[in-house]
């Protein structure tokens, strides 16, 4: 397989493990630098909510 192709079965972790990212966005809020702007990380509640995907066996394969 080339890694191309295997890039098809690449799933972003934002996406296999919202909760978590979720999780940690919030703790982070008001107590550690952004990475991204200056001065300390500012937790937003995003406006749109999030549809977490389950995956499917499928064959004995997890397809997502």
């Amino acid at each position: 397989m080339t890694l191309v192709e295997a890039s098809d079965y690449v799933v972003p972790l934002m996406k296999s493990h919202h909760e978590e990212m979720d999780t940690l966005r919030r703790s982070a809020h008001d107590r550690f630098l952004s990475a991204s702007k200056a001065g300390v990380y500012q937790y937003s509640e995003p406006s749109v909510k999030v549809v977490v995907h389950t995956p499917v066996v499928n064959a004995g394969r997890k397809i997502r």
